[in-house]
């Protein structure tokens, strides 16, 4: 073995012994036991990865054991900043009495820890990943400076792979409701034409069939087909998820309302498409092609330099997985 490497290894495993030491196995288990469903809630409403929230929770609370997280709730570590104006924990870390941020519950910790993220500068190019995209977030994580340790980033994937934290990134959230209804038997999907669904010219068969309905999947995301009768209500209702959850996986407002027909997506889409490229044609929306191609409509925006004014045209064509080049760029 070649020397780095060995100096790898060992400062890896010293790395991982110092967050393990202090802490059992079955700590990490209650803890993920206890804090899944705040992680899960967190991803829907802003987008990080619940496996990433949870992995760093185990590492900053010492799973849920440390001084600051047994005495202020405090599972991430934040310390209190300029723009704190809450209950504060002393604490020595890297100096004398630092200032830690106390909450009245662990629920306040999981969404200050997002708003941690979502506000602060130089973790916005994180929200660009997927939300099952735990290797680049936790990367990203070190490379903004979120800690110190130079194998954090490994660390915060062992913890995720070793304890396959990933499994809570693809879930639907779940009311009280949820608790107490019978998983729903996924049977095999229905084979009469009847049930295709075409887009862009390209046959759509269900994968499945839950709650009657037949689920199909488009950019590896989860869609079902309007019927009559249906909104955003009811179908959130039915697979024990919350309406906003659902317009905001479809990018529609408050208001707008569902007609029979239309793509529903009931998971987040992705942020980038399953082909390069898409070619407007006549009467398209910005909106429909997010639908159509299982992209993000932010996403989409973003990767073709648009602003909310910018007018589509029959025949552009608009990149769906890298950026739009200088070049041909849109014009205001």
């Amino acid at each position: 073995m070649k020397k780095s490497k060995i100096i790898f290894l060992i400062l890896f495993f010293t790395s991982f012994v110092s967050y393990s030491q202090s802490y059992t196995k079955s700590d990490i288990i209650i803890f993920i036991t206890k804090y899944k469903n705040a992680a899960i809630k967190k991803m829907n409403e802003h987008g990080i990865p619940a496996s990433v929230t949870l992995a760093q929770g185990i590492l900053e609370s010492a799973a849920g054991t440390s001084e600051l997280a047994q005495n202020a709730n405090n599972h991430f570590g934040i310390k209190c900043g300029g723009a704190w104006n809450g209950e504060t924990y002393l604490k020595d870390d890297d100096n004398k009495n630092d200032c830690f941020r106390k909450y009245n519950s662990v629920e306040e910790s999981y969404e200050d820890h997002s708003q941690f993220l979502l506000k602060n500068k130089r973790y916005a190019f994180l929200f660009d990943y997927d939300s099952d995209d735990y290797i680049s977030w936790s990367k990203g994580l070190q490379d903004a400076g979120y800690a110190t340790n130079p194998e954090y980033s490994k660390i915060l994937v062992r913890i995720i792979e070793e304890y396959e934290l990933y499994n809570y990134d693809k879930n639907i959230p779940k009311t009280e409701k949820a608790e107490t209804v019978t998983t729903p038997t996924v049977v095999k999907p229905h084979e009469s034409e009847s049930d295709a669904f075409v887009i862009l010219g390209i046959v759509y068969r269900p994968v499945s069939v839950m709650y009657d309905r037949n689920v199909y999947i488009n950019n590896h995301t989860r869609f079902i087909v309007a019927k009559e009768g249906d909104t955003y209500l009811k179908i959130a209702e039915e697979f024990f998820s919350d309406e906003k959850y659902i317009r905001k996986y479809n990018d529609v407002s408050k208001t707008e309302t569902l007609k029979p027909g239309e793509i529903v997506y009931i998971e987040s889409k992705r942020s980038k498409g399953a082909v390069d490229f898409h070619i407007v044609t006549k009467g398209e929306t910005i909106h429909q092609i997010a639908q159509f191609q299982g992209i993000k409509q932010k996403s989409l925006m973003s990767l073709n330099s648009m602003n909310d004014s910018y007018q589509i045209v029959e025949g552009e064509s608009l990149w769906l997985k890298k950026k739009r080049p200088q070049s041909s760029k849109p014009s205001y």
